[in-house]
């Protein structure tokens, strides 16, 4: 691995850099991205579970405002699989990857089901217990199960995204937005089981599409103005179909239930967005005083999601408790809003330094990997060979 760490998305031992072997520069701007994208979903979470929209009151200005910013940051987990599949098939697939991460998984599953049943024993049963050794299973973490399905075709996955031709491979991801993006959103059906982008089949969708832009690099070619404004864009249609959908709406029959059109993970709309961010982080030149942040934050940005998002977290402590903000002026709520935003993503991340710090002191990750080498070899190095 570079000099940066475990840092893909959460298979920590995948390059990060160009894969094209004329060109072997680390690309720090996807680095960013990822601690950019966890930051955008801990507003999405904070939002939502803090009870912050549903308090608002339905069409006013906070309420618009705040909706806003829920749709700008919507396409933060597209980002982490399109980041996935944009490194990933360069990177050197182990099995190892994955037991790293859910070692990671159930440290914070089982150890934050702990810490509530000692100080809040009232809030853990068996039923909790079990969720937090089998968190995969049990689905404690939506996104890490979704990945864990696609964890498994990835192998395959790259043999196909690095032999195909250009012309095979933006047909596939062509037909796969169609399919599984525009068709589901204009007949408002989840036609091919995706749960709005809850699923392995849209982290599969994704990981090509990703793969497809890092291995072509063509969109690299438009200014960063360009990728800036198409994201800009894509967030203003949302945003704005659903103010036009909902004022007319409660114009007409005074129906007071918000539109979700345009607004899931599987949205043409929020897949571009998405798509934009990954391209325009990619082509940054980041300075080194910041890589020197990127360098601490970015290997323990998914741990901001393990640590506020566990379910006795999101149930007990943030489920409407920021609701309070909406007394504030907008300035002063937005202000409070994105102060508590930092606070989170800043402690989370020092807890997981000290996780980080023991993983290495133990030297698990070296120990796994002697293990892989030993009874599997490089088992997934001849199956790409041979494609």
């Amino acid at each position: 691995m570079s000099n940066s760490g475990e840092l893909n998305l959460i298979i920590n031992d995948h390059s990060n850099k160009y894969g094209d072997a004329r060109r072997r520069e680390y690309n720090w701007g996807i680095d960013f991205l990822r601690i950019v994208s966890m930051f955008m979903v801990v507003c999405l979470h904070l939002l939502g579970r803090g009870g912050v929209l549903d308090s608002a009151s339905f069409l006013s200005g906070k309420y618009e405002v705040l909706w806003l910013i829920e749709i700008a940051a919507y396409c933060a987990v597209n980002c982490y699989a399109l980041i996935s599949g944009y490194v990933g098939i360069y990177g050197k697939y182990r099995y190892t990857n994955w037991i790293l991460l859910w070692l990671r998984v159930l440290c914070y599953s089982v150890g934050i089901t702990a810490v509530f049943r000692i100080f809040f024993s009232g809030t853990v049963g068996r039923y909790e217990w079990k969720c937090a050794f089998f968190p995969t299973s049990m689905e404690q973490y939506w996104y890490f199960t979704a990945y864990t399905g696609l964890f498994v075709l990835i192998p395959l996955l790259n043999v196909f995204i690095k032999h195909a031709s250009r012309q095979q491979l933006k047909l596939t991801v062509i037909l796969s937005v169609v399919l599984f993006s525009i068709l589901p959103e204009i007949f408002r059906r989840d036609i091919f089981i995706t749960k709005e982008g809850y699923s392995p089949i849209w982290m599969l969708v994704l990981y090509i599409i990703g793969g497809y832009i890092g291995k072509y690099q063509s969109w690299k070619k438009k200014s960063k103005r360009y990728l800036t404004c198409l994201y800009g864009v894509c967030i203003l249609i949302t945003w704005a179909s659903k103010f036009i959908i909902e004022h007319h709406r409660f114009a007409t029959a005074g129906d007071t239930n918000g539109t979700t059109f345009l607004v899931s993970y599987t949205s043409p709309t929020i897949l571009m967005a998405g798509i934009a961010l990954v391209i325009l982080f990619s082509k940054m030149n980041i300075k080194e005083h910041l890589k020197k942040v990127i360098k601490i934050f970015a290997p323990v940005s998914f741990s901001v999601y393990l640590i506020h998002f566990h379910p006795l977290v999101k149930y007990y402590i943030l489920q409407d408790h920021l609701k309070f903000i909406l007394d504030y002026h907008v300035v002063t709520m937005l202000l409070a809003f994105f102060g508590i935003v930092l606070a989170v993503y800043f402690i989370c991340s020092l807890i997981d330094l000290i996780r980080e710090i023991l993983f290495k002191k133990l030297k698990i990750k070296e120990k796994l990997i002697n293990l892989e080498h030993k009874y599997l070899g490089n088992i997934w190095e001849k199956l790409e060979r041979k494609g």
